[in-house]
């Protein structure tokens, strides 16, 4: 799994969404339904890995989630996913193998909240980046995997030109 460099310095936003939970913020999917949606579009799949105890799922949910900008990137880019380790009667399939949220994000080597694991249509993993990241570089990363630009440059190269 690729991990970006999170260089940059925090943006401030207007825009903020009120007092909607970050599960209302977003068109949030199963693993199997982003799956079934990516296969018809090509959009690629956002897996969020996050607790309910996880201080910094909370200060990712409260500071960079309510931001506009971040809700419009995620919606013009992913199927975003919400994968919580404390669910314990939920399953998924990747690879061909039905899974619990724990165990698929064991899989995927996020040990750590918040991990966010980005996807192919194709299950094919693009890159992971553990811990809370700020808007402004949650953002570029949003806007690199969501553009392909990571098939053509390195994350380096496109914050320079961003």
């Amino acid at each position: 799994m690729v991990a970006f460099s999170t260089v940059g310095k925090a943006q401030t936003e207007d825009a903020q969404s009120g007092d909607r939970s970050a599960q209302e913020m977003f068109d949030w999917v199963s693993f199997d339904e982003a799956k079934e949606m990516a296969a018809v579009d090509g959009k690629k799949i956002l897996v969020y890995v996050n607790a309910r105890w996880c201080g910094y799922c909370k200060k990712m949910e409260n500071e960079v989630f309510v931001k506009e900008s971040i809700q419009e990137l995620t919606a013009d880019y992913f199927y975003p996913v919400w994968l919580d380790l404390d669910v314990e009667d939920e399953y998924l399939t990747f690879a061909d193998s039905r899974l619990s949220h724990r165990a698929f994000a064991q899989k995927l080597g996020a040990y750590s909240t918040p991990t966010f694991i980005f996807f192919e249509a194709n299950e094919d993993i693009i890159a992971g980046q553990p811990g809370f990241l700020e808007e402004e570089i949650y953002s570029t990363i949003l806007k690199f995997i969501g553009t392909s630009a990571y098939e053509q440059q390195s994350f380096t190269e496109f914050i320079e030109k961003e």
